[in-house]
């Protein structure tokens, strides 16, 4: 049922998506005056993994404090948006893959190769990057149109560029652009980073089956993280999902870690960038703990935690689950969240005399043991709900869901 679900979910979003909307400012430097800060941006677009829609649109609405928005896809689009709150956006937004401010007024036509190197060539690029020595990354999405060979309008876009805009334009920081052509229609973008957003800069080390950090932060949002007064992963591999916690809890925000956005571009302000991150936002003191039973991944959660700032925040240590001391003796915390990515892929059953026996039953009925015992609330990611009501969870609620490593999954919440 829930992959029948998840399909037509699924067919709601287009393989390939190009929305344009229009602008005045693109075309001038004003943006780059010193109180560019207060500066409208009129269209900004908000990416984010399928699934996660609901929660990035709550976190946009959290820091704008207005509901002008529209969604197609996984793509929120923003309209009208100072820099300042751009920029913010780019800080706080923990479920985001990527912010993106179209550079066009209006889409130009493009039938052919040449009809599109001669465009590009004659497009203000000095009004959009900056005159020094960058590197560009391009990405090309194609539909319904002439064009279509993305490696091809890629090279022709990096070659105008490099060759006849920014002669010298070949290493250095990297400026982020997003080439999509529907209907022949191009339309260009500048990506406020090179990478997507959900690589905080800490997790450099992970275990064998990490889970990405906008997924973490997803889970913990919809579990409503700050209603509890402790939170155990007792599953915690590399950490992401106590670490996203701690940080969550401790006003940390998502992008802290990074340099400025839109570096090497007119949108570029370091100056703002800097004041936003010195800002203190509302924490609250919960303990957060995490522990697994492989010490080589606790070692790579203890050195990610240091990266993210949080070691004095959280408490790892390595141990099977049971062991820990909140679910092993009678003290454990009052009103504690169990957050966990349950384990979960090809290999979750063997043959038995009796036929097919999932090989995960016995670790289920521990853990819904633990939960019925400690009388907690566990928000857990699984690919078999199946399995929890087959151990004895009769009142799981389902919190979202989506594609993880290309296996359907589920976010529940049970109640013990």
């Amino acid at each position: 049922m829930m992959k029948r679900r998840l399909r037509s979910f699924c067919t709601l979003i287009p393989k390939i998506r190009c929305v344009t909307f229009t602008g005045t400012f693109l075309s001038t430097k004003r943006m780059l005056s010193s109180d560019s800060c207060h500066k409208v941006v009129p269209s900004v677009h908000i990416t984010c993994h399928p699934g996660l829609e609901p929660f990035l649109q709550q976190e946009i609405l959290t820091i704008l404090q207005r509901p002008e928005m529209s969604l197609r896809g996984n793509r929120v689009h923003v309209p009208n948006m100072t820099q300042t709150q751009l920029f913010e956006c780019c800080l706080r937004l923990g479920c985001a893959t990527q912010i993106s401010v179209p550079l066009l007024d209006k889409p130009l036509q493009c039938r052919g190769f040449a009809e599109l190197e001669r465009k590009l060539q004659q497009l203000p690029w000095n009004n959009w990057i900056s005159n020094e020595k960058l590197s560009f990354q391009v990405q090309v999405s194609c539909q319904k149109s002439r064009l279509y060979h993305t490696a091809a309008i890629a090279e022709r876009i990096q070659r105008v560029l490099s060759t006849v805009v920014f002669p010298s334009a070949d290493e250095g920081p990297v400026v982020a652009l997003q080439a999509q052509l529907h209907r022949d229609q191009l339309q260009l973008f500048l990506d406020a980073r090179s990478f997507p957003l959900h690589q905080r800069g800490y997790r450099l080390e992970t275990g064998k089956a990490p889970l990405r950090e906008d997924l973490a932060y997803a889970m913990l949002w919809s579990a409503g993280l700050h209603s509890f007064d402790a939170v155990l992963d007792p599953f915690c591999g590399s950490g992401t999902l106590v670490l996203e916690a701690a940080a969550m809890l401790n006003g940390l925000p998502p992008g802290r870690l990074h340099d400025a956005p839109f570096y090497g571009t007119f949108l570029q302000n370091d100056k703002l960038w800097t004041t936003l991150k010195e800002k203190r936002y509302p924490c609250r003191p919960v303990r957060v703990a995490g522990s697994d039973r492989d010490a080589g991944v606790i070692k790579s959660a203890q050195a990610n935690a240091v990266r993210a700032g949080v070691e004095d925040l959280v408490t790892l240590q390595q141990g099977a689950f049971s062991s820990h001391p909140w679910l092993s003796s009678d003290i454990h915390p009052q009103n504690l969240l169990w957050i966990s990515n349950l384990p979960f892929g090809k290999r979750t059953t063997t043959t038995g005399r009796s036929g097919r026996v999932p090989a995960l039953l016995p670790l289920y009925q521990t853990l819904v043991q633990h939960i019925h015992q400690t009388k907690c609330t566990a928000v857990l990611l699984t690919d078999n709900r199946s399995l929890l009501r087959r151990c004895g969870i009769l009142n799981e609620t389902e919190l979202f869901q989506f594609f993880h490593g290309g296996i359907p999954v589920s976010v529940v919440r049970v109640h013990s």
